[in-house]
C-alpha cells in the first residue's frame, strides 16, 4: 500500500515526484548539519528546484509570502523523474521519520512518507 518502488539507474535511483512534493520536501529539509549533510542538501536543492523549462511548462510562479517566505503557485501537474543518490533518500527518510516520531508529520507529506519512508519498510520485510 506504499509509494510506487524507487527505481534504480545508473546514476542512482529515480524518484517520481509531483510539484507540491518539490516543494515540501525542500522546505523540510535540514537547515545545518556537518559539512556532507549540508553538500547533499545543496545538491538536492538544485535537483528539486525548477528548471526555467518546467516553470514554463508547468506554469509555476513563485511570489513572496505574507511570512516572508516563498508561495509557489502552479497550472498543471505530473510526476518528474528525480535521480537521488542513496545518501540523499535516506537523508530525505531520516527528516521524515524524525517528523513522525515527533508527530508534527503534516497531510501535506503524506504521499512523501509513502514514497521514502513505506516503500523501504515493504523493500526490507520483502528481503527477509
Amino acid at each position: 500500500m506504499g509509494g510506487e518502488p524507487l527505481i534504480t539507474s545508473p546514476g542512482g535511483k529515480i524518484v517520481k515526484l509531483f510539484i507540491l512534493e518539490r516543494i515540501v520536501i525542500l522546505d523540510i529539509l535540514p537547515r545545518e548539519g556537518n559539512f556532507l549533510t549540508l553538500k547533499s542538501i545543496r545538491e538536492l536543492r538544485e535537483s528539486l528546484g525548477f528548471k526555467d523549462s518546467e516553470a514554463k511548462k508547468f506554469g509555476i510562479v513563485a511570489t513572496v509570502g505574507q511570512n516572508g517566505g516563498t508561495d509557489y503557485s502552479w497550472e498543471a501537474d505530473e510526476e518528474v523523474n528525480i535521480t537521488m543518490n542513496e545518501a540523499k533518500i535516506s537523508l530525505i527518510r531520516e527528516v521524515l521519520r524524525t517528523r513522525d516520531a515527533s508527530n508534527i508529520l503534516q497531510e501535506n507529506e503524506y504521499s512523501i512518507y509513502e514514497k521514502f519512508v513505506v516503500t523501504k519498510m515493504e523493500e526490507d520485510s520483502r528481503e527477509k
